[in-house]
């Protein structure tokens, strides 16, 4: 910040640790290298909401948290409007582009074998064919499934959507995690809507 700024670069750490109470702040000047790793600050609070941290680039600003993408929302607003405030500006920061990110553990009772029932015969097939080289038979299965585009269309990538078997969980557990690009109410709602189409069940091209 610059134009009339009351908060210069070297004060900046100490200003937000303070406003969000965060328990791990930039310190030194290597840690404010915003081209290295982003200026980070961790571990902090708005209100209510929990903030994971706050990283500074060139050009963004990543905002964590581990309730929603709702809550991230309502961090950063504070934050532009309080950064415009110091600066003495009411333009100081401007969005362009925003990028979301969505991260969900759940459980299901669908397997992911009937996104194509033909995939289960085809892991029968693999699994007849480990076993003959092996004492015991593993029963192999879908355990992931991705979402993405052409990635050298477009030079800004939101990322895939992805939903897996929890590695560190049994396939008897039926749990899952699922990665998206996505609001959390939108990444919700495709699974619900994916969990839909699983089952068979005919959905409204209308969102709800």
């Amino acid at each position: 910040m610059t134009p009339r700024n009351q908060v210069g670069r070297d004060k900046l750490g100490e200003a937000l640790r303070e406003r969000y109470s965060f328990l791990k702040a930039p310190q030194t000047l290597e840690e404010f290298d915003v081209q290295k790793d982003g200026i980070q600050f961790q571990s902090g609070r708005h209100g209510d909401i929990v903030i994971e941290r706050l990283i500074f680039y060139t050009k963004g600003i990543v905002v964590e948290t581990r309730s929603s993408t709702k809550d991230c929302e309502q961090v950063l607003a504070d934050l532009i409007a309080w950064i415009q405030a110091q600066a003495g500006v009411t333009d100081a920061l401007r969005i362009i582009r925003t990028l979301y990110g969505s991260q969900l553990t759940f459980y299901s009772e669908r397997s992911l074998d009937l996104v194509n029932p033909r995939l289960a015969d085809l892991a029968t097939w693999l699994s007849d064919r480990i076993a003959d080289g092996m004492e015991t038979r593993l029963s192999y299965g879908v355990v992931g499934i991705h979402f993405g585009f052409d990635e050298l269309t477009y030079q800004v990538s939101p990322g895939r959507l992805l939903i897996e078997r929890r590695a560190e969980a049994p396939f008897s557990e039926n749990k899952y995690f699922s990665a998206a690009p996505l609001r959390t109410e939108d990444h919700l709602e495709f699974l619900r809507r994916f969990e839909a189409v699983l089952d068979g069940t005919v959905e409204s091209r209308q969102r709800s």
